[in-house]
């Protein structure tokens, strides 16, 4: 499965990034974004900035060992 998140600079402020997320979740909770969202194929998730450092974590995790099983080799 893919997914977006939305990041941005190492050091912004705890409370401006509680309130962009908080914001960002009703934005993905309101029926007509989430109508639109299903017509392209997609399903809003939402969740914690905690979240999506778990989940970028573990596909780096995932990812790199799928690379190294493989036998990849960078050119």
């Amino acid at each position: 499965d893919g997914w977006y998140c939305i990041m941005g600079p190492a050091g912004i402020p705890k409370p401006v990034v509680a309130k962009l997320n908080a914001e960002i979740n009703k934005i993905l909770a309101q029926p007509d974004f989430i109508e639109r969202l299903a017509s392209l194929g997609a399903t809003p998730m939402g969740g914690t900035p905690d979240e999506v450092v778990a989940l970028i974590k573990s596909d780096i995790a995932k990812y790199a060992k799928a690379i190294r099983d493989s036998g990849a080799k960078p050119d």
